[in-house]
């Protein structure tokens, strides 16, 4: 009776996958292990049917060909649990290293499964599978099982609810399919149940169809925005340069009609007036991206994109700790491992929204979803916050978004810090090519949306590694004008820089095992020093060489800062000269 239900799912799964294939689709690490299991779950159920047929028609069964079919069949329970395990390793983005040691392990299981024996038993005018060949699937399915559930314990909050929909029904059915094969082996239905999650799988992978209307969608959304921002700011000029050029004109009407000498000097005093008024203008308007990218510059590098939203998720969670507010973190899909572009900024600008959402929030909840959207090797990252908080007045959002705000001087001032004001975020995150839009009104909370474009980080080979190998250092400084001077002196030197805002920062690096040849420490920071950083370092055994940066007024207690622990010193007055040494000396 089983094989009829194998037949049934057969034939919905050849239709299905015509339907699928024949569509354009959208290729990332989830569709292909998809496309794998559905093509898998179809020569599994035809390996099912074959053998039932070869039996049923009278042909001999104690033969070599039947025995490997068969095991073949039983294969292909063991593959398909292992290849759906790899799929739930994706979606929770959990280690690339983790999807490389299954890839290597799950041949090696099915050539074990394969040599070990297997016989049948009779039950009525049926056959049934058994010996260690099926006992050794039922192992690995079974262990297989429960790290499914640790990660779906691990993971329930950071990811969609709906991904893990296709594991929980295979929980459900695999244990009732456990226990009807107890009790009627001649069913074997397990095939039958993969067949269910495939169709069930398809609803919660990113719907191709569905995607491709959503990304037209949204980048048809950019592309006006941003053409609603250039017609503005043209608006806004346009007005800024009337004012002083009909002055101008009626001044010199007045200058031609006018026979007072005193009369004529005040006009023309005020036409150089507004002469040069329009001249500041002119140059505002050419100057502006000069000015900005000239204080403003871009620190671009490669960062984990794991670290870096695990970072931000920490960083809130500490910030709540003392409110009663329900919050969540979720990563709507999984991340490229590595990404290129200024992280420092954008996470000045993420933490700026969540704290803003977390100062407003008396009671009741903060969501952040965070999803992409990839072109190529372009990452758009889509940070979406939602609070029941305080909201705003419509005159509120229109005074932050209002598209005349030009960086000023205490913007610039203010840029050293973590956690910048709103605006200084808003207009961030249009400098770095992003946008931000916010939903909100009084009493009903808010909506905040993030966009920002980054690049991918595309993996290296083995020898591009090799070849493209460098030493490191790793830099704990909260002034980033400081941080700026001195990489550009280590990445002349062809040596990488690490960056660290915070010693939590640090030391999860550290933790995370990421390398570096030298630690250099600023001494005097706003929320910790230096020696209570070495002294973390110190109690996790780090052997890496420590240096601290020192001000000219502490050259008399230089000698108490090694007795620290510290390997050596660089003097903040003398820095280019002193880090030259260092490399010299460490690297």
């Amino acid at each position: 009776m089983g094989v009829y239900f194998a037949i049934s799912s057969l034939i919905i799964l050849i239709i299905f996958a015509l339907r699928y294939f024949s569509k354009e689709r959208v290729k990332n690490n989830e569709t292909k292990i998809y496309s794998s299991l559905l093509v898998l779950t179809i020569f599994g159920l035809s390996l099912e049917v074959f053998t039932w047929a070869w039996y049923n028609l009278g042909f001999n069964i104690d033969v070599i060909g039947y025995h490997f079919f068969s095991k073949l069949t039983v294969s292909y329970y063991l593959v398909w649990s292992v290849l759906f395990f790899n799929y739930l390793v994706n979606i929770c983005n959990y280690s690339e290293k983790k999807q490389k040691i299954i890839n290597i392990v799950l041949p090696i299981l099915f050539v074990i499964d394969l040599l070990l024996p297997i016989d049948f038993v009779k039950i009525n005018n049926s056959i049934a599978p058994n010996g260690l060949a099926l006992y050794f699937v039922y192992l690995v399915c079974l262990v297989v099982s429960f790290i499914d559930i640790v990660l779906v314990i691990k993971y329930h909050k950071k990811i969609v609810r709906s991904k893990f929909m296709p594991l929980y029904v295979l929980l459900f059915l695999g244990g009732l399919n456990f226990v009807i094969g107890v009790l009627y082996p001649q069913l074997f239905l397990l095939g039958y149940v993969y067949s269910i999650i495939i169709i069930i799988m398809y609803f919660t992978i990113e719907n191709p169809d569905v995607k491709i209307l959503r990304e037209i969608i949204k980048n048809r959304e950019l592309t006006e925005k941003s053409l609603e921002d250039r017609s503005t700011t043209l608006l806004t000029l346009s007005q800024r340069i009337r004012m002083p050029l009909g002055q101008i004109k009626d001044n010199l009407n007045n200058y031609k009609k006018s026979d007072d000498e005193n009369v004529k000097k005040e006009l023309f005093d005020d036409v150089v007036q507004n002469i040069n008024e329009l001249n500041f203008i002119v140059n505002d308007i050419l100057n502006i991206s000069n000015v900005d990218v000239s204080k403003i510059k871009l620190v671009n590098n490669e960062y984990s994109s794991e670290r870096f939203f695990k970072d931000i998720e920490k960083k809130a969670e500490i910030s709540l700790k003392d409110k009663d507010i329900e919050f969540s973190f979720k990563i709507k899909k999984a991340f490229p491992p590595k990404l290129y572009g200024d992280d420092v900024k954008i996470k000045q600008i993420l933490m700026t929204f969540i704290n803003q959402a977390i100062k407003n929030t008396k009671e009741g909840f903060i969501d952040i979803e965070v999803d992409n959207i990839v072109r190529y090797d372009v990452l758009r990252l889509l940070f979406e916050i939602k609070t029941s908080d305080e909201g705003l007045s419509l005159e509120e959002i229109n005074e932050l978004l209002k598209y005349d705000l030009d960086l000023t001087e205490k913007d610039f001032e203010k840029l050293d810090s973590l956690d910048v004001d709103l605006t200084l975020a808003i207009k961030m995150a249009r400098f770095l090519g992003g946008s931000v839009n916010i939903k909100s009104s009084k009493g009903k909370g808010s909506i905040y949306s993030i966009v920002i474009d980054q690049k991918i980080k595309l993996e290296q080979s083995k020898l591009e590694k090799k070849l493209l190998k460098t030493n490191s250092v790793l830099i704990l400084d909260d002034k980033m004008e400081e941080v700026k001077k001195i990489s550009e002196i280590f990445s002349e030197k062809n040596i990488e820089v690490i960056k660290c805002l915070s010693g939590d920062e640090l030391l999860s690096r550290i933790d995370n095992k990421e390398k570096c040849n030298l630690i250099l420490l600023e001494d005097e920071m706003k929320n910790e020093k230096a020696y209570m950083v070495l002294k973390k370092l110190q109690s996790k055994k780090v052997k890496t060489p420590v240096v601290v940066m020192l001000n000219k007024d502490k050259e008399s207690i230089m000698q108490n800062y090694i007795d620290e622990g510290f390997i050596d010193i660089v003097k903040k007055d003398k820095i280019e000269m002193e880090i030259n040494r260092i490399i010299d000396k460490y690297m």
